[in-house]
């Protein structure tokens, strides 16, 4: 019911308040992740993304999973709108919940390059491309979906490019 309370005042465009819930949410019910995505959205569209980028990085340890993917998606969207600080500081913190996560490589990289640390970002890209070649030397073929989309990472559902050589 607190949840949807919060989405409510939301929609009701008293994000404050919404924000207000949420946060005595989280403090109730430390598991609800639904709570940490969607307090975090509301501070990133209210222009505090190093609020967005605490309030993730206070998802229990235990939601790996979910957590690291939503760090890792924060982190683009801070690249995109230039808080270099801010993208790498979610990208260690989706490190530390997701080891396995290879795309935070790919975009340490990208984000040190842009930083002007080129020799840092390539040896980040290089990491990138190590875990990538080992992945897929394990299990061929399993890099193609049906349709023909070579899929970068599973949690990458928006960084799809078509395959024509398959």
């Amino acid at each position: 019911r607190t949840y949807n309370l919060a989405l409510a005042l939301d929609l009701a465009e008293r994000r404050d308040e919404a924000m207000r819930v949420l946060e005595e949410l989280i403090a109730r019910k430390p598991d609800l992740l639904a709570a940490y995505f969607r307090l975090a959205q509301l501070h990133r569209a209210a222009g505090n993304p190093d609020r967005a980028v605490e309030v993730l990085s206070r998802i229990p340890v235990g939601e790996a999973s979910e957590a690291g993917e939503a760090l890792y998606n924060v982190a683009v969207e801070l690249y995109n709108d230039r808080h270099y600080d801010l993208a790498l500081t979610a990208l260690d913190r989706a490190r530390d919940v997701r080891p396995d996560l290879a795309l935070v490589d790919r975009l340490r990289g990208y984000v040190l390059i842009a930083q002007g640390h080129t020799a840092a970002g390539a040896q980040a890209l290089r990491t990138f491309h190590r875990a990538r070649s080992r992945r897929s030397a394990c299990r061929p073929g399993s890099r193609t979906s049906r349709r023909g989309w070579r899929l970068d990472d599973r949690a990458s559902r928006t960084d799809f490019r078509r395959n024509s050589s398959d």
